[in-house]
């Protein structure tokens, strides 16, 4: 399942200050433009104490037949600098390989040179990843075991695909597993071939009875 690409570089707080400094010299030499008027407007209404990069991206062809264009946002905390939102400037939205591809120019065209220079490690995440690496092994099969054994038209609603529906929920809960939505749905949608609603439906089922448990937990 394609995702969005994370980039983290770690950088102490004594060289926050220089690491931005290097960046957005950087990132003119490569045609990429720091948005200054945008920090300072994101640092007023959000009244943060994080440093704030915005780096508008050059135009670049995709694909050989669409024009690309996108503001990069990057935040200071913990010892890390993360980019943390792409926003686009000639579309609505960013595909994931969009997103994706504007995050890899970024990275090899600018701040893999700063991190070189400053002698700083990074991180960038694959651009896919499996059920398996979100919720891990146990909590696959039994998604995998429901999934594959339930009526698509119904759901959980049948008293056997709700036992094993249970079972998914409660292993989750035990080993305190976080399942976003969003992927929940597009794996639902696009490996398991889930219609939009009914795995909408699934989505809001899962997070109330994780909610219910959680708050049984917490009575006792």
């Amino acid at each position: 399942m394609e995702v969005y690409q994370k980039l983290i570089v770690f950088v102490n707080s004594n060289l926050a200050l220089k690491f931005r400094t290097e960046l957005i010299n950087e990132a003119k030499k490569n045609k990429w433009l720091n948005r200054s008027d945008f920090e300072e407007d994101y640092i007023k209404n959000v009244m943060t104490d994080d440093i704030i990069i915005c780096l508008e991206s050059p135009k670049f062809s995709f694909n050989n037949n669409t024009d690309l264009q996108a503001f990069v946002w990057m935040r200071h905390s913990k010892n890390e600098f993360e980019v943390f939102n792409i926003i686009p400037s000639l579309t609505r939205k960013l595909t994931y390989e969009q997103y994706n591809f504007i995050l890899d120019q970024l990275y090899k065209c600018v701040v893999k040179k700063v991190a070189v220079k400053l002698e700083l490690d990074t991180m960038i995440t694959s651009p896919y990843k499996s059920m398996t690496e979100i919720i891990g092994e146990e909590a696959y099969e039994r998604l995998y075991r429901f999934s594959r054994s339930a009526n698509k038209s119904t759901g959980n609603t049948n008293p056997f695909d709700f036992e094993r529906w249970c079972e998914f929920v409660f292993t989750l809960f035990r080993q305190n597993v976080k399942l976003n939505s969003d992927e929940f749905v597009r794996w639902l949608e696009e490996n398991e071939g889930w219609s939009e609603d009914l795995a909408w439906k699934l989505a809001v089922d899962l997070e109330y009875a994780l909610d219910i448990l959680e708050k049984y937990e917490h009575s006792k």
